[in-house]
């Protein structure tokens, strides 16, 4: 399989609609993704609705899991103070 690199990991990714659309053409729902990338349904829901950003890898492993490219569905941005790591979100 040949991968995209994973972007820098000093950014912060932002779904954007597309995230919502393609699971909604796919006929998949958050927490099918929520449970395919291995974090929890509020996270998901959450990084779906663009409250809260993924980490490169997170970003990464949410296009991979939709067999889409990761700019298709995120944009990136630089990480702030107040945006906590999924892991603290969670």
């Amino acid at each position: 399989m040949n991968r995209t690199p994973v972007p820098d990991i000093g950014h912060r990714y932002v779904a954007t609609a597309n995230l919502e659309a393609v699971l909604q053409v796919q006929g998949r729902k958050t927490n099918w993704l929520a449970e395919r990338v291995e974090i929890s349904e509020a996270l998901a829901y959450k990084i779906v609705g663009g409250a809260k950003t993924a980490d490169a890898a997170l970003a990464e492993r949410i296009a991979t899991a939709l067999g889409v490219p990761l700019g298709l569905l995120f944009e990136s941005r630089e990480r702030g103070d107040s945006d906590p790591s999924p892991e603290e979100a969670a």
